[in-house]
């Protein structure tokens, strides 16, 4: 199966409504540890061709952590997560988008608080075979435009959680609650809090039955929308949810940040 064939039925799953009883998170989950496990293998040595697949939602999930498994050890904590992150290069409007998703991931991956350690390498093999992307990239085609996806787990303590970026078209509504912001699903609540650098941030939650509460802030750049999404399990088996990576505050301060602002990864604002 073709990468472009699977992000068109990526996007599909995201097209379509979810049965009645089936909750939209899960289905997509499902659709990414069933991509995910597609793995082309060629006899003639040319390797495995893997498709990196974001999951635009998130399930519920465990973690398994530690450095002989291909996590990478958190440094020692200092102080309270922050939402600051390291000067990122701004990138040229020229960039292609691909290479915009993943200059975004890199981005987002400065963002995460020094408590928390990151995968140091893309996939996790189990004992069964089975294969899990820890981190990746995607380009995912949005009608006349696109959406840039990254996404990455994180551990702590023997557990993980998720944290994702979309780069999507979208204009500010006067009242930000009524905007609809893609591949969220149904919210619980919403309200608009102001950043430290007074940048309006549309914050919304839902919760989901097993899994707990998924947080989104966003922030809008002109025609673009920067949606922070933070979820309290990852995708890989072993140990449970950690739950919240950031507090309401500093995920509004992470949205703010202009380390994602769209034009770094090669699109206007």
């Amino acid at each position: 199966m073709s990468e472009e064939t699977l992000r068109d039925l990526f996007d599909r799953v995201l097209e379509m409504p979810g049965p009645p009883g089936v909750d939209r998170e899960q289905m997509l989950t499902r659709a990414r540890r069933a991509l995910v496990r597609r793995r082309v293998v060629r006899s003639a040595g040319a390797g495995v061709a893997c498709v990196a697949v974001v999951a635009l939602a998130f399930g519920e999930v465990s973690a398994h952590r530690g450095a002989a498994i291909g996590v990478a050890s958190p440094a020692p904590a200092t102080s309270t997560p922050t939402a600051t992150a390291a000067p990122v290069t701004p990138s040229p409007l020229d960039m292609a988008p691909d290479v915009g998703a993943q200059h975004m991931l890199a981005a987002l991956r400065t963002l995460v608080p020094a408590e928390f350690s990151v995968p140091d390498g893309q996939e996790y093999t189990d004992s069964a075979g089975q294969q899990y992307s820890m981190f990746s990239s995607q380009v995912v085609p949005d009608g006349a435009s696109i959406m840039l996806d990254a996404g990455t787990e994180v551990f702590r303590d023997g557990k993980q959680a998720s944290l994702m970026v979309t780069i999507a078209v979208g204009t500010a509504p006067a009242d930000l609650c009524t905007a609809g912001i893609r591949h969220q699903g149904v919210e619980a609540g919403c309200h608009v809090l102001t950043a430290a650098n007074g940048a309006p941030i549309r914050v919304a939650w839902r919760d989901i039955a097993g899994v707990g509460r998924t947080w989104y802030a966003t922030r809008f750049y002109g025609q673009r929308t920067v949606t922070v999404a933070q979820a309290p399990g990852g995708i890989r088996p072993g140990f449970g949810s950690y739950g919240a990576i950031f507090t309401e505050s500093e995920l509004v301060e992470v949205a703010a940040n202009p380390v994602l602002e769209p034009s770094r990864f090669g699109l206007s604002n």
